[in-house]
Order: C-alpha cells, then sequence, then structure tokens
C-alpha cells in the first residue's frame, strides 16, 4: 500500500459523512449479497506448460457460497488483475450461476473485482393506497416510503502456484472496497488467528464500519462466524476459525450527496472479499 494513501487526513467531507451516517451488515433480509467463488483458490502451476487452470463463479443472495442467478448484463465490470499489476477483462461464460474459466500464466497473487450495475429502488403509495415498487428515484413521487441507490462490489484474492509472498494488499479502486492487512495464505494459526483488514471509501479508510464473516459451511443463510468493527482507521480484525473459503462482507447507508440530494433517501453500498485460508 502506498502511504500517503492512509496519511491523508480523515477530516474529508467523505469520511465526515460515513462517521454520521447509519451503518448497516450486508446481506440483510432486504439486500441480496453479492460475491466471488472460485473453484480453486490456490490452483497449481505446471512448470512445463506455464500454465494454471482455476474457475470463478459468481455467489448473489444470502446463501454462501451458492444462491442467486446472476448474467454478464448484471455488471459494469469484471476483471482480473495479474501479479505484475496487469488488468484484464474477465467475460462470463455461462449465465445462471455465471462462471468464467481462466487460465493463467503465472504465479503469484491474483485479483479479481466486480462492480454491479448501481440501482435505484423506491416504494410508495399510489392514489388508492397501495404500495408500489419502482426501480427508479423518487423525482415526481408522492407519498415516498423509502428510496435508495445502492451499488455492490466483489473481490477476490486467489494464489497461483507456490508464490504465496507477494503483493497480496493491492487496491482495486472500488468504491467500497476491502482491503487485507495480513497475508491470509500465509496466516499462521487457522484456528483463532487474526486477520487485519482495511475498509476503504471512496478510497479513504472509513471508520465504525460494521463487517461480518464465515467460512464456507458454517451457515447456509446470512449468520457469521465473525462480526467486528472498523475502528477510527478504517481497520478491523477478523478472527478466523477454520481453514478453507472465506467471505468477508462490509455495507453502509448515508445521507444522499450530490446530484443523488433529493432524488433519493438514502445511498447504500456493499463490499465482499473471498480468499482462501490454507
Amino acid at each position: 500500500m502506498t502511504k500517503h494513501l492512509f496519511s491523508r487526513a480523515f477530516g474529508s467531507l467523505a469520511a465526515a459523512v460515513l462517521s454520521l451516517g447509519a451503518l448497516l451488515y450486508p446481506g440483510t433480509a432486504d439486500a441480496h449479497a453479492l460475491w466471488i467463488n472460485m473453484t480453486d483458490y490456490h490452483p497449481a502451476f505446471d512448470a512445463e506448460k506455464a500454465l494454471a487452470k482455476t474457475k470463478l463463479y459468481l455467489g448473489w443472495g444470502h446463501h454462501f457460497p451458492v444462491d442467486g442467478y446472476v448474467s454478464e448484463e448484471d455488471f459494469n465490470r469484471i476483471w482480473l488483475t495479474t501479479p505484475g499489476g496487469e488488468e484484464k477483462t474477465v467475460k462470463l461464460e455461462t449465465t445462471g450461476f455465471a462462471a468464467s474459466e481462466l487460465k493463467l500464466a503465472e504465479e503469484g497473487f491474483y485479483l479479481i473485482g466486480v462492480t454491479r450495475h448501481a440501482s435505484y429502488n423506491t416504494k410508495y403509495r399510489d392514489a388508492e393506497g397501495q404500495t408500489q415498487s419502482v426501480k427508479q428515484d423518487m423525482t415526481g413521487l408522492s407519498d415516498v416510503l423509502s428510496s435508495t441507490y445502492s451499488q455492490q462490489f466483489a473481490k477476490t484474492l486467489f494464489c497461483v502456484g507456490d508464490r504465496t509472498a507477494g503483493v497480496f494488499d493491492r487496491l482495486l479502486g472500488q468504491t467500497l472496497e476491502i482491503v487485507p492487512l495480513v497475508n491470509p495464505y500465509q496466516l499462521g494459526n487457522n484456528t483463532g488467528g487474526d486477520l487485519p483488514v482495511r475498509v476503504l471509501f471512496e478510497g479513504e479508510p472509513a471508520a465504525h464500519v460494521k463487517l461480518s464473516a464465515k467460512y464456507e459451511g458454517f451457515s447456509q443463510t446470512d449468520e457469521s462466524s465473525c462480526a467486528t468493527m472498523t475502528d477510527r482507521n478504517g481497520v478491523a480484525h477478523i478472527r478466523i476459525t477454520h481453514w478453507g473459503p472465506w467471505v468477508i462482507k462490509a455495507g453502509l447507508t448515508m445521507e444522499p450527496r450530490g446530484d443523488l440530494a433529493g432524488r433519493v433517501m438514502t445511498e447504500n453500498y456493499y463490499a465482499s472479499l473471498t480468499f482462501l485460508i490454507p
């Protein structure tokens, strides 16, 4: 991580809004979560062929690791970042449990980032007193019950081959982003180990953001094996209690800013990070 990123004054407008806004757990009953699954988070590297293979498939809903269906049209961008920092667009090959096979030509840490299209959701009462739900802001509507602008981001960290020492904390620049501060592939104690992470909102450390985390198999619902909150520097500590794939989720809501003011009642953002504890 670059030093100057975390040495910026926390008194910026975005940080001030965050500290005042109500902060939510992601994946609650009224909000689907987005995450990235890998068929193999640590694929072997064939030195003779200079090749490794794994597949990503996208999780959507409430049941980790597999729940609802998605399609490529749901997303602004899906991309792979190589160990050297090169970015490559990823195209989903299937719909439903949307997947893509990855052919990887070098060892080391890779990241995949996903940005879902932003959405508007508004509920209001019509002239007959019936509650209506529409995918738009509240402009021109009366008797509005709720109106939100939402966007979701997902990220995964996986390792190809035996090079488990490398750049694991690279930033993808997502609006809401979870960044591991310790290499999970070298975490020594997976039954009570500590994984510190930093949450960034618009590139700034986000204070007092709630996070939930769990390992694959802990629960098929939104129950988490660990719940925590970021400190004033945007840092939280995840208690690692099991080996295998993990997901961390973060979410926040705030008063609408800029051109969203007057068009919605709240801005909502959600992010996830998946990785492997060997």
